[in-house]
């Protein structure tokens, strides 16, 4: 039945009209949605859950009582519905029909048998934003409340429009998973399981995030939305959309490489458009994925403090002061090896330039024939100048822990 056609006693359109007109204060008065879904609960007597389209719990109202289904205890104890009752709405056809039908329906089938609630979808600039749902916990369903749900999820739907931060506007179940592990508010494993099981999400093994950041000092990325377009269509199984830090690129995929086969392209993108790109590393446990985005961040951060002019940066590439510049000054000095001093001193007071040249034979994989290369030299003028660091500082390039001390004592210097 139609809210708009059902036919109600004198006194039954008299509290509606009180009802409606309460509402519409908490609009004009802005309130928040927790608060007007609170008002809601209580001008109706009924509990009130509001969720967004991926099922993920914007705000509950419970009336200070104990709401005896397992739908909402679900709800309320995990911050989500569970892929248990989105599967068994699914195969009872209520989710179908919910989103079929524009205005409220009495669900009183299925796992609703025990406590009927009236549905009703939520549309936001457009599309299917949220659901509500009011729960007949304490009393019998009356035809009003079709007309009340209705014009409760049309004042919501105004509000929800405005309100970012509830609604993940324009994302998929899929990038709201995401969104929500980079948020903090996903941070069990079972949970994400369980929350990939409802959005049918089989994920390939292999992931690596990517952050990129403007260029420009307002830190704004222009069409960041066709951006997010422009990156999943050139990289398959990827995920981007914008976040507070720039625009957050999800790469996912069966091993690594991925990244490597599409830098040109991303390159020129992020010319074109004035970014830098922060990468993280390989990774395969997405629930820790908020502390790979902080990989990126951070590194985005030394990108520029350490003024590097390549538009990507991988994680891999500054590793090593990555980690010296976590320390205080106070750490990174008595963190400096002695050889690495010494050696450095002698380059000053003569001129020479020792120390990069060990530094170059470590990033070489202390080849002397790929480090010579590098330094435009003979290999045996290389073999010469390691053998006299030694004579300087008695470092032995062939000790590669105390090779590795040297190179992290140069970052360990520069910062």
């Amino acid at each position: 039945m139609e809210a708009e056609r059902i036919a109600l006693s004198p006194e039954e359109a008299e509290q509606c009209a009180r009802i409606k007109e309460t509402l519409v204060n908490c609009l004009l008065e802005r309130r928040s949605v927790q608060a007007t879904v609170q008002e809601a609960a209580v001008l109706t007597g009924c509990p009130i859950i509001l969720t967004s389209s991926s099922y993920r719990v914007i705000t509950m109202a419970d009336l200070g009582t104990e709401v005896d289904d397992p739908i909402w205890q679900d709800s309320k104890r995990t911050g989500y519905c569970s892929a248990d009752a989105v599967r068994r709405f699914d195969q009872e056809g209520v989710t179908r029909e919910v989103q079929g039908t524009h205005g409220p329906m009495l669900l009183s089938r299925g796992l609703a048998q025990k406590m009927p609630r009236v549905l009703q979808q939520i549309p936001i600039h457009g599309r299917i934003g949220a659901y509500i749902g009011l729960y007949l916990a304490h009393r019998e369903f009356r035809e009003s409340d079709l007309i009340l749900t209705d014009y409760i999820s049309r004042i919501l739907s105004v509000m929800l429009e405005q309100s970012r931060d509830l609604v993940l506007q324009g994302l998929e179940i899929r990038e709201s998973i995401l969104s929500d592990l980079l948020s903090g508010v996903l941070f069990s494993d079972e949970l994400l399981q369980d929350r990939m099981a409802a959005a049918h999400w089989r994920p390939k093994p292999c992931f690596r995030c990517v952050l990129f950041t403007a260029q420009s000092e307002s830190g704004k990325i222009e069409n960041a939305d066709y951006l997010s377009q422009v990156l999943t269509q050139l990289i398959p199984n990827s995920f981007a959309f914008p976040v507070q830090d720039g625009l957050f690129l999800l790469i996912n995929s069966d091993r690594g490489g991925v990244l490597e086969q599409k830098r040109t392209r991303l390159t020129a993108l992020a010319e074109e458009y004035r970014l830098y790109a922060s990468v993280s590393i390989l990774f395969r446990d997405l629930i820790h994925l908020r502390a790979y985005y902080g990989s990126c961040l951070k590194t985005s951060v030394l990108t520029k403090k350490l003024r590097i002019a390549d538009r990507i940066t991988l994680l891999d590439d500054v590793f090593f002061p990555l980690i010296a510049d976590s320390l205080s000054r106070e750490e990174r000095l008595a963190l400096v090896q002695a050889d690495y001093k010494e050696l450095e001193a002698y380059d000053r007071s003569n001129n020479t330039d020792y120390c990069q040249t060990l530094k170059t034979y470590f990033e070489h994989g202390c080849s002397a024939t790929n480090a010579a290369a590098a330094l435009y030299v003979h290999r045996n003028t290389l073999t010469k100048r390691l053998a006299r660091i030694t004579e300087i500082c008695g470092l032995d390039p062939s000790d590669g822990k105390a090779l590795m001390h040297f190179y992290m004592s140069s970052y360990l210097r520069a910062l």
